[in-house]
């Protein structure tokens, strides 16, 4: 089995653990590559590293940010404010991202897993826009990237409250397609509806007692270790084992 079919399993309700770690905002430093700028942007290069990561990493599943200027601390934020929800799946970063999920899903070695912004970070996006028009935002981010192949969608965030708000707001239509709504604040992991047991590996390097489920990283492992790190980091979760 692949990283992929490992990750459908697990999903599935079988299989045992999958590692799913964030690997992003330093990505190009972090294997070595001389890419500057928004490199999110050139899907085919995105893709090298994004694997070259993922291999770095043992990882079994890829996370995608969406809309990686609206990360906390990300150097760039998308041009705007957008003027109308209805355009944030158009954006281009957008269009560059769920263009990389249907890659790696066409690859099919290692699963997606689609990161969301929050409702707090949509709503500064899109000022003047009503709730509902905010979470219509997000709820065409979440059909965007789960057409595109991802196997799950995750919302991740500082503000627990934001964060789980966002989650209960697109754990239906995650469950149309077939895929958990997941997410974390940094502290924690979970799943809508405790639909797959989630453990968090922080950067201290401790892996989470996990018999079954996903290990998600509680932050971005570039901005956190080196690749020798990494793999140092990695023989502890054997020996943990």
């Amino acid at each position: 089995m692949n990283g992929r079919d490992r990750t459908r399993a697990v999903l599935a309700g079988t299989g045992e653990v999958v590692f799913a770690p964030l690997a992003w905002s330093r990505l190009p430093q972090f294997v070595h590559a001389s890419v500057p700028g928004e490199f999110w942007l050139d899907t085919g290069v995105t893709q090298r590293l994004l694997t070259d990561a993922g291999d770095v990493c043992a990882a079994d599943a890829l996370a995608v940010p969406l809309l990686p200027g609206l990360r906390a601390g990300a150097a760039t934020a998308p041009a705007g404010p957008v003027g109308n929800s209805d355009e944030v799946a158009g954006l281009p970063e957008v269009l560059a991202t769920t263009a990389l999920i249907g890659r790696l899903a066409a690859a099919g070695t290692t699963g997606q897993i689609a990161e969301l912004p929050t409702l707090g970070q949509l709503a500064g996006l899109l000022p003047g826009a009503t709730a509902e028009d905010t979470e219509d935002a997000l709820s065409d981010l979440a059909r965007a990237c789960l057409e595109a192949g991802a196997d799950a969608i995750a919302v991740r965030g500082a503000d627990h409250s934001d964060v789980a708000s966002t989650v209960d707001a697109v754990a239906a239509l995650a469950d149309y397609y077939g895929a958990p709504a997941l997410g974390v604040d940094g502290q924690r992991g979970w799943a809508a509806r405790e639909s797959v047991p989630v453990g968090l590996l922080g950067q201290t390097g401790d892996w989470p007692a996990l018999a079954r489920g996903l290990i998600l990283t509680g932050g971005d492992i570039t901005s956190w270790w080196t690749p020798a790190k990494t793999r140092a980091v990695l023989r502890q979760r054997g020996e943990a084992g």
